[in-house]
């Protein structure tokens, strides 16, 4: 009898509920040595664990699309900051200069761009973190459901967006900001550094933000 007939008698046995053992004692009691008997095994369960790993890479590919597709946030409903900014009520011609950038400038002008799709690495669980370096001052934002943004700098940032305050307060001020700061990245006033890998920047989402 040849290795394939034996496999499938192996796997015929299995399937009527023998275990390993006896399957292994009458084998050995037709004259099978018991490493020949193990190897035969071992192929006619292969085919079972590749089953498996299939149905599990699957599953996991169902659900990131499922994560992607349908678990997209929705974009946050924020006021704009210019507005609770009295200098900028009373319309002095100096406001620019007057006007203290705070963290919700950022998450304003992040939600803007698009910031809102970005999600948590669906694989290792981590955030998107974005940082800002603002004419010498840090912000950054971590993107996990919503935006929230701080002072200071993130030593795990996927990326980095560099950009003078006047470009900042322009796009908060303008009444398409995500298109303002495309042209600004295009024109070289705003630039972008890239610290994660491509590989990671679409596990998070930044794919469509940044082909933009």
């Amino acid at each position: 009898m040849d290795d394939k007939e034996l496999i499938k008698r192996i796997k015929n046995s299995r399937s009527v509920g023998l275990s390993r053992a006896e399957i292994t004692r009458r084998l050995q009691e037709k004259g099978y040595r018991l490493e020949y008997i193990d190897a035969l095994i071992k192929k006619a369960s292969f085919n079972k664990v590749k089953i498996i790993i299939l149905c599990i890479l699957m599953i996991l590919i169902i659900a990131c699309l499922g994560y992607f597709l349908l678990g997209a946030d929705k974009k946050m409903n924020l006021p704009n900051p210019l507005y609770e900014n009295v200098i900028y009520n009373l319309s002095a011609s100096n406001y620019n200069s007057e006007i203290n950038l705070t963290p919700k400038f950022i998450t304003y002008l992040l939600n803007e761009m698009g910031g809102y799709k970005l999600h948590k690495n669906i694989l290792t669980g981590e955030p998107a973190i974005v940082d800002f370096k603002i004419s010498g001052k840090n912000f950054y934002s971590i993107i996990d459901g919503n935006i929230e943004s701080f002072e200071g700098s993130h030593s795990d940032a996927d990326l980095q967006i560099l950009a003078s305050k006047e470009d900042v307060i322009s796009a908060v001020q303008s009444d398409n900001p995500k298109e303002f700061v495309e042209n600004s990245v295009e024109d070289g006033k705003i630039k972008v550094i890239l610290f994660a890998s491509r590989g990671e920047l679409l596990a998070k989402g930044y794919w469509g933000l940044y082909s933009s």
